[in-house]
């Protein structure tokens, strides 16, 4: 739990530092020299973000236009334990859609800051020796909507890192004949990416 809270700190921290780098950036005009001076331009992505089961990967795949950018997101976890002889399997399958607006374009001399927003769904099942719980697992529903701003920084002109700051608003919902389980969860969204651009 420490490690994703300081993961999600320096996430915050890095978004932070990202955005300010460009608003403390001198006037004059900077080179040419960034993924985005010819679009539209095509992107690749994978994103790290802090979470309650423990940091979550995913993959972006994005088109962006100008400063308007969309994407497709894709994610994928699976996880196993070994306990007396059995065999205890779960996996998790995330999918969403997002955009962004960038106001500035990233350069290798200062960070491009962006506002964003996206929508992400996941299923999940599990493999135990208990059916009434395998079920329980597979049958819920889990979406979620997050906003927030963000920092891109160009390291050449085909590879960028950035980091976001927002917040998120989760609903997971289960239902069984007339009974029914809705919890709700909002709270902070924190992420590091490094992107490919074509």
């Amino acid at each position: 739990m420490n490690r994703v809270r300081l993961l999600s700190v320096s996430s915050a921290a890095a978004a932070l530092a990202l955005v300010g780098s460009t608003l403390l950036a001198p006037a004059e005009a900077v080179a040419a020299d960034g993924p985005l001076d010819e679009t539209p331009a095509f992107s690749l992505s994978a994103v790290a973000k802090p979470g309650a089961e423990g940091v979550a990967f995913s993959n972006r795949v994005g088109l962006t236009f100008d400063s308007v950018g969309l994407y497709a997101m894709v994610g994928f976890d699976r996880r196993g334990a070994h306990n007396n002889g059995d065999n205890v399997t779960g996996q998790r399958i995330d999918a969403g859609i997002g955009g962004r607006y960038l106001f500035s374009q990233p350069e290798r001399a200062a960070a491009a800051p962006y506002v964003y927003a996206q929508a992400t769904t996941d299923r999940r099942s599990s493999d135990t020796d208990v059916d009434a719980l395998d079920d329980f697992t597979s049958d819920q529903k889990r979406y979620s909507l997050a906003a927030g701003f963000g920092g891109e920084v160009a390291l050449t002109p085909a590879l960028t890192i950035a980091a976001e700051l927002g917040l998120a608003h989760d609903v997971q919902n289960y239902e069984d004949g007339d009974f029914r389980r809705m919890t709700i969860h909002t709270h902070l969204d924190t992420g590091l990416s490094i992107n490919v651009y074509f």
